[in-house]
């Protein structure tokens, strides 16, 4: 937003378009720019949101016309895939005089340059702008290739090609077409093809040749990619950014991390390892696919958390155990009543809509008063109450879903006010990128008081195991779902003899 300002002073912009996570673009109109554009700047800015009201309308409208100013507009990432989104964006871009800044926060969100918002971004937005920025605290999370379309917006071929085939092969070892995973691979492509293209075999040649499968070979004892010529990525990249530890440049406090433990119910107990027997015989006979492998470990973690599917006459049902008898809500309530008796402000994630409707009622029922930010929070109003409700002090407790809060806030006003910070982990995605972002929410720039991370924890279940991966800085998606057989039956406990 500063750079943005000073460039706007020096007549080289006059319009800055913003794409951020969901919500996070109209953090950027509310809290960001007032905070970093310089006094001397004359600015307007408006967010677009899908569920905009009529006096929001007119200030998106008004931007087409707006002259003498610099003008500002934010928009969430999945407004790219949107026409009548897509078609303003364009249209206001086509409006600037001078110039126009385009800025991809948390930038990993285009790293697929096959997604309809990446293709969006390239071949409409990006060209003819006259700066293009790309933000990110976690550029590359689980590949090499993870850079070439953030690198890429920024100016076609700067990591030395603009082929996304050729960047993989160059950065990874893959699997020879003559081996047995390949030849079954190609094989039912190839059947596929025939069907789309109706039997022309010169079409599915064509097709095959040009688009090429490539498979990551994977080490036999470890089970994990194969990557190369790292060094040479690294140096193509540095030129082009600039990266800052928050160790090296700000005086922030150190992280205390802490396991809260609970044992789970005998009935829970039981169930667990049912189903982990099942799993494990599952992977013996070869029939988990690698989403299916993900959504068992899923599984797992809910039992854990006290829901799970079990049989009844006429099929299976969900069932909820109750709050006064959850063990682990138990833990999580003991936590807070010491956090709260202790003058702290909380941050709760945790990752499954039952989860958080359980934390809600809990915190009602003991007249603890709680912001929500989540995935059944609808509205851009009511998000933007809970933020200012939490940093406010108005609630002491803010409960949030990684996949919704962990980008793009920050959470530590509250903890000026309170007597430290306490971040709750009641349960944990499978992404390190989830982990790490949502710990930042309440580590940054201002924060001058210890952050404590509270994980609750079953002691020998599979949330144990996450959460040591995760501390490790493995993306456990990552390794469920690859071909990492030795991974997979670690979180198991798979037993060889």
């Amino acid at each position: 937003a500063a750079d943005a300002g000073r460039r706007w002073s020096r007549e080289e912009i006059d319009l800055l378009l913003v794409l951020a996570p969901n919500g996070v673009n109209l953090n950027w109109v509310l809290r960001e720019l007032p905070t970093h554009i310089p006094d001397a700047v004359s600015w307007r800015a408006a967010a677009w949101m899908s569920d905009s009201n009529k006096s929001e309308h007119r200030a998106l409208e008004s931007m087409l016309t707006t002259e003498g100013e610099l003008r500002v507009v934010t928009a969430n990432w999945e407004s790219l895939t949107t026409p009548r989104a897509l078609d303003f964006l364009i249209e206001l871009k086509r409006t600037a005089r001078r110039g126009v800044m385009l800025v991809g926060d948390e930038s990993q969100r285009a790293k697929n340059p096959k997604a309809k918002s990446t293709t969006a971004l390239m071949k409409e937005l990006a060209p003819d702008t006259a700066v293009r920025v790309i933000m990110s605290g976690t550029p590359i999370l689980n590949a090499p290739w993870d850079a070439f379309s953030q690198f890429s917006f920024l100016r076609a071929g700067l990591l030395g090609t603009t082929s996304y085939t050729a960047f993989r092969a160059e950065y990874a070892e893959l699997l020879p077409h003559e081996h047995g995973v390949m030849r079954h691979i190609e094989l039912r492509l190839k059947v596929k093809l025939m069907e789309r293209f109706r039997g022309n075999e010169q079409r599915v040649n064509e097709y095959m040749e040009k688009y090429s499968p490539q498979v990551v070979a994977r080490d036999a004892f470890t089970g994990l990619p194969k990557w190369r010529n790292l060094d040479r990525l690294e140096s193509l990249i540095a030129p082009h950014s600039f990266r800052v530890l928050k160790k090296d440049c700000l005086d922030l406090p150190e992280k205390i991390y802490v396991q809260r433990l609970f044992r789970m119910t005998a009935a829970q107990t039981r169930i667990y390892a049912q189903l982990e027997e099942e799993l494990r015989l599952e992977l013996v006979s070869g029939e988990l696919s690698p989403v299916a492998r993900l959504a068992a470990v899923g599984k797992l973690s809910q039992i854990v958390s006290g829901y799970f599917i079990v049989p009844r006459s006429g099929g299976e049902v969900n069932e909820i155990m109750p709050r006064e008898k959850n063990p682990k809500l138990a833990a999580l309530k003991e936590e807070l009543e010491s956090c709260i008796a202790a003058g702290e402000s909380v941050i709760v994630w945790a990752r499954f809509h039952e989860e958080l409707r359980a934390i809600a009622a809990m915190c009602a029922a003991e007249k603890w008063t709680c912001a929500e930010y989540h995935g059944e929070v609808t509205g851009k109003g009511a998000r933007t109450a809970a933020i200012d409700a939490f940093e406010s002090g108005e609630a002491r407790i803010f409960l949030s879903q990684q996949a919704a809060g962990s980008t793009g806030l920050t959470l530590i006003a509250a903890a000026s006010m309170a007597e430290s910070m306490t971040v709750i982990y009641y349960s944990n995605t499978f992404s390190l990128g989830d982990r790490v972002q949502s710990e930042d929410r309440a580590h940054r720039i201002g924060q001058r008081k210890n952050v404590r991370y509270v994980d609750i924890v079953a002691p020998g279940t599979i949330d144990e195991k996450v959460l040591a991966a995760l501390r490790s800085k493995k993306d456990v998606a990552a390794v469920v779902t690859g071909d990492a057989r030795r991974a997979m039956e670690e979180l198991l406990n798979f037993d060889h003899h």
